[in-house]
């Protein structure tokens, strides 16, 4: 049996599909799954409960280090639509960081290098010691550039802000389709030219374009990847549906 834990990791654009794949790639496995665009999201709404401006990104910083954020296992999808649960000091947080006020300040403190330190603390930390499926923007380059599997997915903009809009829609957030775009188009530039840990593929990670395709097929093609003592160790790899 592999003496290293399983480490996925799956980076991409907002709306590429990484939370929807990355959580049936957990669930198929069985093992545990780190979203990092919600423990960025976190970092916006504490500093949304402290009222706490982006030029004072360190303070939010030292704020999210000590508290606990948890993320569940998921074995299923959540009957209200949620992927999974999400704890800040044991309150669920799950809905509280997914509001169009939460999107539009997660990429102004998530530029900052203090924040980036402070989630990827937390990432590694989590990974350190279990089988881990993570997502985000900076996984496969940054924090965990040793990752046995390495995914990059990518979409055109149309799909993504279709797939933003269908998220806002299942919450009752009433956005534009116009205004979601605008917002991606705004997030991605933030994301791709930011000094520290810039949204980048890295060189030896599998591109997927999920435009068209469905969610289980991009699965599929990830679970190709993993190594095969990953797979005999997970033998009991639940099919889709």
């Amino acid at each position: 049996m592999p003496v290293k834990p399983l480490h996925i990791a799956i980076d991409g654009p907002i709306g590429s599909g990484k939370s929807t794949v990355a959580a049936e790639v957990a669930r198929r496995l069985g093992i545990f799954l780190i979203d990092a665009g919600a423990l960025y999201r976190t970092v916006a709404l504490v500093a949304i409960k402290y009222q706490i401006k982006p030029d004072k990104a360190s303070q939010v910083a030292d704020i999210f280090r000590r508290i606990k954020v948890t993320e569940r296992k998921p074995l299923a999808k959540e009957a209200d639509g949620r992927k999974i649960t999400v704890l800040m000091d044991s309150e669920d947080i799950s809905w509280a960081i997914r509001t169009h006020e939460v999107d539009d300040l997660v990429a102004k403190f998530g530029e900052h290098k203090q924040v980036i330190q402070a989630v990827h603390e937390k990432e590694r930390k989590l990974a350190s010691s279990q089988d881990v499926v993570i997502e985000g923007r900076e996984i496969g380059t940054v924090v965990l550039p040793d990752a046995q599997v390495k995914v990059y997915l990518t979409a055109d903009i149309r799909t993504r802000a279709k797939r933003r809009f269908q998220e806002y829609e299942l919450r009752g957030n009433n956005v534009s389709h116009s205004e979601i775009v605008r917002a991606l188009k705004e997030r991605d530039e933030l994301d791709m030219r930011r000094a520290y840990a810039p949204l980048r593929k890295a060189e030896d990670a599998v591109v997927i374009d999920t435009t068209g395709k469905p969610v289980d097929e991009v699965v599929d093609m990830i679970l190709k990847l993993v190594p095969e003592e990953y797979k005999i160790k997970h033998k009991d790899i639940r099919s889709t549906g």
